[in-house]
């Protein structure tokens, strides 16, 4: 069984210093500072929903990390989902489950519909990742976000990167495009969809995308994507695009991906907040990558990849621990075998 999270004290008004000065959407000034900004600890679920639950009307993507092929743990972390939204029932409208893995995902969605308390929950998308396969031989046709959307209710796009690529930005510049005319046709099918694009952190890029108008954008810097927001769409436009922050926050705090106080800022400076899970034997926790001989997992942690302050820190080499994923451990051996330092 999960530990309790601990009770957090009512600690006073907040005013942004240190870490927290931040002008950025969205501020929510009246909610007391719940979380330690000391605290680099991996979280548990649990402790994101309990901080989530100040914050009504604030979506959250929760960008689910999982083994390929592995069918039971799938379900595992669907039944560690809906166990999470039982316990916090308020949030159940305000959460969407991506996946980048169909099959993955798809053993999710049979699970959720076996239960009858969720047999109608649609907070799904499949998170669609082709215009980065180059290694996988990927093709920019695949990287439509309505296809195998079935009847999920978000849908979503990535920007790609250099140089391992199949696909530009004027790919998902057209791809995006095609994908919102049909989801806010209302003789489509797909009418109602929700269109999340990811993570756009240039300004030039934010002014074509934010031009598109999708639901939501996620981005590593909610003020600046603000600002271009104010400008193409105006305050009253009721097509603005909702601001999704990425791993949790605002980079460039002083604060950790993932972390309890990232994610609490980015509740307080977004519309939105997209953070990773993966499914530890005995409840889900907070971090990006599952397996920590990955190849991206690798270079996250030799600081290779990644643009923010800190690089996330993985077991040893030698380590018994080195040799398992995190779902192959439980909550208690990755918050302490696993962290974040400064690069």
């Amino acid at each position: 069984m999960l530990e309790e999270a601990p009770v957090i004290p009512p600690a006073p008004l907040l005013r942004p210093v240190d870490s927290f000065e931040l002008s950025a959407p969205q501020q929510v000034e009246e909610v007391p500072r719940l979380t330690d900004p000391k605290d680099f600890s991996v979280p548990r679920l649990d402790q994101v929903f309990d901080v989530a639950s100040h914050f009504p009307g604030k979506m959250i993507q929760l960008d689910t990390k999982l083994p390929p092929n592995e069918p039971g743990v799938a379900r595992r972390m669907a039944n560690q989902y809906m166990d999470a939204l039982r316990r916090h029932p308020e949030l159940k409208d305000q959460v969407f489950i991506a996946c980048n893995d169909k099959q993955m995902l798809t053993a999710m969605k049979k699970e959720f519909a076996k239960n009858d308390d969720f047999k109608d929950f649609r907070n799904f998308s499949f998170d669609h990742e082709e215009l980065n396969d180059f290694i996988l031989g990927g093709n920019v046709n695949d990287a439509d976000p309505l296809k195998g959307s079935g009847n999920n209710k978000f849908v979503s796009i990535g920007d790609p990167r250099a140089p391992l690529r199949v696909g530009g930005f004027d790919d998902l510049l057209a791809l995006s495009k095609k994908t919102l005319k049909k989801t806010r046709d209302p003789s489509s099918k797909d009418f109602g969809k929700q269109l999340v694009v990811w993570t756009i952190n240039d300004e030039d890029k934010m002014r074509k995308v934010v031009a598109l108008k999708p639901d939501y954008i996620v981005t590593d810097n909610p003020a600046l994507l603000k600002k271009v927001i104010d400008e193409v769409c105006g305050p009253n436009d009721p097509l603005r695009p909702k601001i999704q922050c990425h791993r949790g926050g605002p980079d460039g705090l002083g604060l950790p991906e993932n972390t309890l106080p990232m994610i609490e800022q980015g509740f307080r400076t977004g519309d939105s907040v997209e953070f990773d899970v993966c499914a530890a034997k005995d409840g889900p926790v907070v971090f990006h990558d599952n397996d920590p001989n990955s190849v991206v997992s690798v270079m996250r942690n030799l600081g290779i990849a990644g643009d923010g302050q800190f690089r996330p820190t993985v077991p040893s080499l030698g380590d018994p621990l080195r040799g398992l994923r995190l779902d192959q451990l439980t909550v208690d051996q990755i918050r302490k075998a696993y962290g974040y330092a400064r690069r």
